[in-house]
């Protein structure tokens, strides 16, 4: 079978995944030749094993501007650090982020650049009224793990902790840095040189971003300036967009409320949360491709704290959250074929009863949804049916079982939705 001209040459052939108890080898052109920008980043923070000699591997990608494009055919296998002696699937070792960030700094991770951002964000902080702290390098605890954000801001009672990233983040740290501040309940925002945003093109920047939906903060000297003119602490809303062939950068001012939506501290009229991760993850409970949801889920998942995808597909959760995003949204935000109106359908779906996933446990949950949704404008109406259903999901109800599964999953449903009035 002939080439793609843009595919690479792949020494690994064979993967295995190392999640959901995958054992079964797959082949690699049918894993990455399909995939997108996005969904390439995700699948860097999954586990992967050489199908050939069962050793730990990487995925590699290509740059865009050498590849000609921003798909999977630029992407391959490669063996981890000390794995793979003796593989008949030989590969060379790469240049890892850590060392481009310190060629682009001179040998240090960071420089005066770096520095020179941090008192700028202080400056434009100390102009707005509503900031109630700022200071940087702040040591944090929490449990046994300790961090030193850049930035720390106090607004509205809550820290924000900002950590500006000018060298191309390693998979780890992205990982350790969302570990360690979700369930400290600290807020946290990725913050990147406004002024230099041709560097989100890296992979490692691609990796960062596409976890949050394509979207990040920044700040320069243009922010500062705003920042004093208007009195309000301003960013740049960074937004990067796949073309197939190249990475599109935009971006847009963010200061006030539309700030505190960003960085979690303030929902939606309905009810949703706006933090970056919230919006990538419900945009992907929303794609009709339904292997985007599992492999956001499983590349952010564990870094939040959640049990894994078997759980949340056995204790239905998709149907749950699905229909709750429609309901709030007044159009269908499930990732079905059903057209934008057929909401009632969605909530039909969630509760059906007696499958194996109990789906009629989360009767409440979704009953609160649709209280609070009619109390906004342009409620979606629901009829008699509905209600029957939901009457009949109500009396299947197991309050013992309905008190665990909420124990497991309140986490994510105050994440995604902080407007609910949980028990």
């Amino acid at each position: 079978m002939l080439r793609h001209p843009c595919e690479m040459s792949r020494s690994i052939t064979l993967v295995r995944a190392m999640v959901n108890g995958d054992t079964a080898p797959k082949s690699v052109a049918g894993i990455l030749n399909s995939a997108s920008a996005e969904a390439l980043a995700l699948m860097r923070f999954l586990p992967h094993s050489c199908g050939h000699c069962g050793g730990r591997v990487n995925l590699r990608v290509q740059s865009v501007g050498t590849s000609g494009t921003t798909g999977g055919l630029r992407a391959y296998f490669a063996h981890a650090v000390d794995e793979g002696v003796g593989c008949p699937a030989v590969t060379q070792d790469a240049c890892r982020a850590d060392e481009i960030g310190a060629t682009m700094f001179g040998g240090k991770q960071e420089g005066p650049r770096h520095r020179q951002m941090k008192d700028m964000m202080l400056a434009a902080a100390a102009a707005d009224a509503a900031v109630t702290f700022a200071q940087a390098e702040v040591y944090l605890t929490y449990g046994n793990a300790g961090r030193r954000p850049d930035v720390v801001v106090g607004i509205n009672d809550q820290l924000v902790c900002c950590d500006i990233q000018l060298a191309p983040p390693p998979r780890i740290t992205i990982s350790g840095r969302t570990a360690f501040y979700e369930p400290a309940c600290f807020r946290h925002a990725w913050v990147l040189d406004g002024a230099a945003l041709d560097r989100v093109n890296l992979q490692p920047f691609q990796d960062l971003l596409w976890r949050q939906g394509g979207r990040t903060l920044a700040f320069d000297e243009e922010c500062l300036e705003k920042s004093v003119s208007s009195k309000a602490l301003t960013f740049k809303l960074v937004t990067i967009t796949d073309e197939g062939n190249l990475i599109t950068t935009a971006w847009h001012w963010v200061q006030g409320d539309d700030l505190l939506a960003c960085l979690g501290m303030s929902p939606t009229d309905t009810g949703t949360a706006k933090d970056f991760l919230s919006q990538a993850f419900l945009a992907a409970l929303a794609s009709t491709d339904r292997a985007d949801l599992q492999r956001w889920y499983e590349a952010v998942g564990p870094d939040l704290g959640l049990s894994d995808w078997n759980a949340f597909r056995v204790d239905g959760l998709r149907p749950l959250l699905g229909a709750l995003a429609s309901v709030l949204a007044s159009e269908v935000r499930d990732g079905s074929a059903r057209r934008p109106s057929e909401v009632t359908a969605v909530v039909h779906n969630a509760l059906t009863t007696g499958l194996s996933d109990g789906r009629h446990l989360w009767a409440p949950i979704i009953t609160m949804a649709m209280k609070r949704r009619a109390e906004l404008p342009n409620a979606v109406g629901f009829g008699l049916k509905t209600a029957a259903m939901i009457d009949r999901a109500s009396r299947c109800h197991d309050p013992a079982e309905f008190n665990r599964r909420i124990d497991v999953w309140r986490p994510l449903l105050l994440r995604l939705v902080p407007a609910l009035a949980l028990p």
